[in-house]
């Protein structure tokens, strides 16, 4: 072991020799106590239970992905709003009243509610009060208010019911060894509610588990296994009705929604109905395609009639030119319509046979000749019949183009027409379409709802019902006087050193030097002999005090504090050096001055004032920090000069000093 380590468990050994008497008193006070709190601690009992809680009845919404009935329920985590279900006042408030916790029973340790009462209930408007119920006899019990004021309630009879302040106990008779008087407190339910959150706690046995354990604890078994017990029952019914509520809530909103939106089908369908009556829109596509080609034809026989119109124009203007009547006519042949008019093509062939007849006698006859004349004359005719003709197909040409063009003016604007008419259908088809969907999706989400309904709500499995601990939880005696001791040790410790750090008497020298700055020249130990030294450190003590040998040998001593000087002289003086004759070797006139003790600057004055080294004396384990710093700065303050201090102690103090 090194020097370091046998310093440090040297100096803890001096203060365990210093503070042993006060650090045991506190040591046996403390395990006393934790002692007497663990073995006369009433017995404390545990009860818990634990259930699976599963998922509520499935109620999906409108469709796999997406649900518009999302909002119909509540959000969050099923498991915890369970949790917290759990929690709530509504719970409490059945559990205090289960386990009739607004009433207080305070009984001798042992006897606990069901062994002293038969029934025990109240209602919510138990005041704060308090009552002593006292046997009179073994079967009489006398009822007496103790505040808040003092009363007489009555006797009852054991067995018999016994109604105040709201509360409505049966007591049984007093069995052997039983208390004479037990004491009833009662307070209000609000204040009962408080005091009983978190008396039963819960928590998820496994983060990806949904299995809860519920545990309380109580002096009275009876109490702790209610408030478990009651706790969960009074959860089951929460919850049952929070969800059926829910689920009526939701049927009866489905069932509005589905009238609504059948309503809104109903005058849509109608709308629709009404405006394909009044378009005529039965398939647009069908329709429009018709409509198109319909339209394409008459744009066609249009442009067809008029070519012909204009055809027949071109004949007639030029019918006054000197072109033959076959040339003129022969012209309409190239249109379709004339060449397959039945009496013209007739007309146009006797008229081409005829112009050729007339071109042969033309050649070899005079225009007297009857044959030729009648050959003209039926040229004549003919010319004459097709201009008839062709004014009347002119006419009916031209009658034509109007009622065609006025065909298409209309067709123009019902074409025109159509695009808005088919949007317009469309995005009534459409309305319709979705309405009829939600329709059909609202009645299969009420039929889900109400066989959510029919469903049963005990999803709820527990596991382990509710159960009392085989032994109580506390005190452990064992672990209780082990937890005091280690308390107790603790404490003794902790006193041992705040004494010591509170302490400002001077034991070691490095104190005193570190107030002074000045050596500790030696350390004089008080016996029954009275005041010694050591052999070196007497002659040390009076080699230094002398100013290093130079000088006259005057030692100027000054006790401070409480520091005795007296005893202390006698030893110095009898170590001086005896006086030798003038002229011879050694010291003249050496002296020993004791000082007055340091008080004030004017003992301090008249100590600095020999121009002496000043030699301090203190007490080991009477003088003070404080005492010993006040005189070094008075001697400071005068002018003197402080040569070393000598400390005096017992025996055991005086081998603290160097430590």
């Amino acid at each position: 072991m090194s020097d370091l380590d046998q310093g440090v468990l040297s100096s803890w050994w001096a203060v365990f020799r210093r503070r042993w008497l006060a650090s045991a008193a506190v040591f046996l006070i403390v395990f006393g106590l934790g002692a007497t709190m663990v073995l006369t601690a009433r017995p404390v009992y545990r009860a818990d239970a634990k259930l699976r809680i599963g998922e509520p009845p499935p109620s999906p919404g409108v469709s796999a992905g997406t649900s518009i009935f999302g909002l119909m329920r509540l959000g969050g985590d099923p498991f915890a709003n369970d949790l917290e279900l759990l929690g709530s006042r509504t719970v409490i408030e059945g559990m205090v009243r289960d386990a009739v916790l607004n009433v207080k029973v305070t009984a001798p340790k042992g006897w606990h509610r069901d062994s002293l009462l038969s029934a025990l209930s109240t209602g919510d408007s138990t005041p704060t009060a308090s009552f002593e119920a006292r046997w009179s006899a073994p079967d009489r019990i006398a009822v007496r208010q103790l505040s808040p004021r003092e009363s007489v309630v009555g006797e009852f009879a054991a067995g018999a019911p016994a109604e105040f302040a709201g509360v409505r106990v049966v007591f049984k008779a007093r069995k052997a060894g039983g208390p004479e008087k037990i004491a009833l407190t009662t307070i209000p339910i609000n204040e009962a509610v408080r005091r009983a959150t978190g008396r039963v706690s819960f928590a998820r046995t496994r983060r990806d588990a949904n299995v809860v354990q519920l545990i309380a604890t109580d002096s009275d078994p009876a109490i702790a296994r209610t408030a478990v017990a009651s706790t969960l029952t009074r959860f089951i019914e929460l919850r049952t009705r929070i969800q059926k509520r829910e689920s009526n809530q939701n049927i009866d909103s489905l069932r509005a929604v589905a009238r609504q939106t059948q309503a809104e089908l109903a005058r849509a369908e109608s709308g629709l109905e009404a405006m394909q009556r009044e378009a005529r829109l039965v398939n647009p596509d069908v329709q429009s395609r018709s409509f198109i080609e319909r339209y394409t034809q008459v744009s066609a026989s249009l442009e067809e009639t008029r070519g012909l119109l204009r055809a027949i124009q071109s004949v007639m203007v030029q019918a006054n030119t000197g072109e033959t009547p076959g040339e003129r006519w022969s012209k309409l042949l190239a249109y379709p319509a004339f060449r397959e008019n039945e009496a013209m093509g007739q007309m146009l062939t006797q008229l081409t046979g005829l112009e050729r007849q007339r071109s042969l006698f033309a050649n070899r006859r005079t225009e007297q000749n009857l044959e030729y004349k009648v050959v003209l004359d039926q040229i004549a005719y003919i010319d004459r019949s097709l201009s008839a003709l062709a004014t009347d197909m002119q006419a009916t040409l031209a009658e034509g183009i109007q009622r065609q063009e006025a065909l298409l003016k209309e067709m123009d604007v019902t074409l025109a027409g159509i695009p808005s008419q088919t949007i317009d259908l469309a995005r009534r088809q459409r309305a319709a379409r979705i309405l009829s969907e939600v329709v059909v999706l609202t009645e299969q989400r009420l039929r889900q709802e109400e066989l959510r309904q029919v469903l049963t709500f005990a999803n709820i499995q527990v596991i382990d019902p509710t159960a009392l601990r085989w032994k109580p939880i506390w005190p452990r005696n064992k672990v209780g006087l082990l937890v005091a001791w280690m308390l107790a040790g603790l404490s003794a410790l902790l006193t041992m050193v705040a004494t010591e750090r509170a302490d400002r008497r001077l034991r070691r020298a490095v104190d005193v030097m570190r107030i002074t700055g000045a050596p500790v020249l030696g350390v004089a130990v008080r016996g029954k002999a009275g005041v010694r030294f050591s052999a070196n450190e007497l002659s040390a003590v009076v080699q230094h005090a002398s100013a290093n040998g130079r000088g006259p040998m005057r030692i100027m001593v000054a006790p401070v504090g409480v520091a005795r000087a007296s005893e202390l002289i006698a030893v110095l003086r009898s170590a001086l050096p005896q006086p030798v004759a003038a002229g011879g070797l050694g010291y003249g006139g050496a002296e020993v001055v004791e000082a007055a003790s340091i008080i004030d600057f004017a003992s301090a004055s008249a100590v600095s004032a020999s121009q002496v080294p000043i030699t301090m004396v203190v007490e080991a384990g009477s003088t003070t920090t404080d005492e010993l710093a006040r005189a070094t700065a008075l001697v400071q303050q005068a002018g003197g000069r402080i040569g070393g201090t000598i400390v005096v102690g017992t025996a055991r103090a005086a081998g603290d000093v160097w430590a």
